[in-house]
């Protein structure tokens, strides 16, 4: 059961020929867990090849998607499962429905200056060409632009948002299967977290991991950005995605629907119910903090677990940091 924390702060700033200094904030950051069974396959995030080298992303192996990843374009995407969702259509059969991954990689191949709210809007109004609540499994899809890091807001401007965000899921249950603006108000901020339930009942620890993200990226967001302060607050959260603790007894992952479209067992919802997770055949296999500071600089941390993946309490973790900056286009 994977999760997100994430973070937006929404800066206006002006030229640097205003103003002589202009400490760096933080705009965006996201913490990610992705579980997944051991046996499929996946590698771990890289610069992808030939038309896709702007892409940083890690890559299933059986689809050829991602679930996560990064635009030195400006965009960003991710995707989640969801589980006990109502789509309000038939479904087709499993094995026919179509990747999910393929949403994020549709994303982050888009035309540079095509939106978030622009590309979740097009997925979802042509059901004759693509019909995303009968084609794919239920899913979170969260889209983001981050914007030139000198985007001055001033009365006449249309669109000041210096990072925007859309969300969309294909389940009614989850704000209609209709885009949801996640765009905080000029010069302020807004927290998102969510895991593989529906988007208004989440799971214990989603709410209570949430609160704890908030209190950390409080620490760090409303300081200017240096090298020390990176670090401590990469650790810091990557201390949260790590923990084992029970977030248990969660009426969410105990409710019936829920527990028969995951496939498991009663008795095993205790152990889904941890951030960190690592059970017998799958668990915790990637983890990423994706930190973008004012003036565009991405530091994107990826630790993936190495193969063979053991069955016991530990885990081997491959390690690996990208530092670029982005260039949007806009």
């Amino acid at each position: 059961m994977c999760i997100l924390f994430m973070y937006f702060g929404n800066l206006a700033k002006e030229s640097p020929t205003f103003r002589k200094h202009i400490p760096k904030m933080y705009k965006l950051i996201i913490a990610s867990n992705r579980d997944e069974y051991y046996k499929r396959t996946a590698k771990a995030a890289n610069f992808w090849e030939n038309l896709d080298s702007h892409i940083l992303a890690g890559q299933d192996t059986e689809s050829l998607g991602t679930w996560l990843g990064i635009s030195k374009f400006g965009k960003l995407s991710i995707i989640l499962n969801v589980y006990g969702g109502n789509t309000g259509k038939v479904q087709l059969p499993y094995d026919q429905r179509l990747s999910r991954g393929g949403l994020v990689t549709g994303f982050l191949r888009s035309p540079p200056g095509l939106s978030s709210s622009t590309y979740c809007n097009s997925i979802c109004q042509d059901p004759d060409n693509l019909d995303i609540q009968r084609e794919f499994s239920g899913f979170h899809l969260i889209n983001v632009d981050i914007r030139d890091k000198f985007y001055c807001y001033n009365k006449n401007t249309k669109d000041p948002a210096s990072i925007s965000g859309t969300y969309l899921s294909n389940c009614i249950d989850c704000i209609g299967a209709k885009p949801y603006s996640l765009t905080p108000r000029v010069n302020t901020g807004k927290f998102f977290g969510v895991s593989n339930s529906t988007i208004e009942r989440p799971y214990r620890k989603v709410v209570e991991g949430l609160s704890e993200f908030k209190q950390i990226v409080g620490k760090y967001s409303q300081n200017e950005v240096t090298e020390d302060s990176g670090l401590k607050l990469k650790n810091d959260i990557l201390q949260l995605m790590r923990s084992r603790n029970r977030h248990f007894p969660d009426e969410v992952m105990m409710d019936e629907t829920h527990i028969k479209e995951t496939g498991l067992k009663t008795e095993e919802m205790e152990g889904f119910s941890k951030i960190n997770i690592h059970n017998a055949d799958g668990g915790t296999r990637a983890q990423n903090i994706i930190l973008v500071d004012s003036d565009n600089n991405v530091t994107y941390y990826d630790w993936t677990v190495k193969h063979p993946i053991a069955s016991g309490d530990e885990k081997e973790w491959e390690e690996n940091e990208f530092n670029f900056q982005l260039t949007p286009t806009n």
